[in-house]
């Protein structure tokens, strides 16, 4: 069984080889043309998409991130100070509060 598959294989592995030997052995200009084009195309779409995909997946990531750590606003409680802005506090229409 298993040498079944390894020749199997390997013949799979030949028959590559030669199409793409053959295909390579003497190209006239314009398959040369074609084949680049081709190949421009579909790399260049490759290429788009992978860049695309990972800016997708890295503000997918973030906003994820962002939404994660959202709360609430807490009131910050700050000591009352002696000074003489607090002072007029105690002051209500023109007397003084003790």
């Amino acid at each position: 069984m298993k040498d079944r598959l390894v020749t199997r294989l390997r013949n799979i592995q030949d028959e590559v080889t030669c199409g793409i030997r053959w295909f390579c052995l003497c190209p006239s200009p314009g398959k040369r043309l074609v084949t680049a084009l081709i190949l421009t195309v579909v790399l260049g779409g490759v290429n788009i998409w992978f860049v695309v995909n990972s800016i997708y997946d890295m503000g997918k990531r973030d906003a994820e991130k962002k939404f994660l750590e959202l709360q609430h606003i807490e009131p910050v409680e700050l000591p009352l100070s002696k000074d003489s802005i607090h002072s007029n506090k105690n002051f209500k229409w023109g007397k003084i509060k003790n």
